[in-house]
């Protein structure tokens, strides 16, 4: 019994020091998800800003340069936020918005003429592949944007 007094204030010492480990470890896992979750509430207006962007030029098939230049603005942390792949493809939209709205506009100017010639033709093909290119890219945008907006509670 005397042993067992002797070694108290050591198996109490244990016993306080594990506590002290389990609730230290709680708030690292707390602090991790707290931060995964922050992240995640700064990157979310991003990807919602892209499928707008993607949404609004498959919806009318044309885009202002006022709608590109949103584009820039709303997602202009991304740089902080995210890898270069984000900023990059952000990047790209941008750049075909651009295209799509130039080529609209050549549209609008070659249909006052009289004589639609092969100019007519080569714009009305890259309206055409910027708006198919714009209806593939709502797939594109989840693959790009998935790894970064998955919620993993682990």
């Amino acid at each position: 019994m005397e042993i067992f007094f002797k070694d108290t204030p050591i198996i109490i010492s244990l016993i306080i020091a594990s506590i002290v480990a389990f609730i230290a470890y709680q708030q690292y896992k707390l602090a991790k998800f707290n931060t995964k979750r922050d992240l995640y509430e700064r990157r979310l207006p991003v990807y919602k800003s892209v499928m707008q962007f993607i949404a609004k030029a498959n919806i009318k098939a044309i885009l202002e340069i006022n709608d590109c230049l949103l584009l820039l603005n709303e997602t202009n942390e991304a740089n902080f936020l995210f890898r270069k792949e984000v900023k990059n493809y952000v990047d790209i939209l941008y750049k075909k918005g651009l295209e799509l709205h130039k080529t609209y506009d050549m549209l609008e100017h070659l249909r006052e003429k009289v004589d639609r010639d092969e100019e007519y033709k080569k714009y009305c093909n890259e309206n055409y592949d910027l708006i198919m290119w714009f209806s593939t890219q709502f797939n594109e945008s989840e693959k790009i944007f998935s790894k970064y907006l998955k919620i993993d509670l682990n």
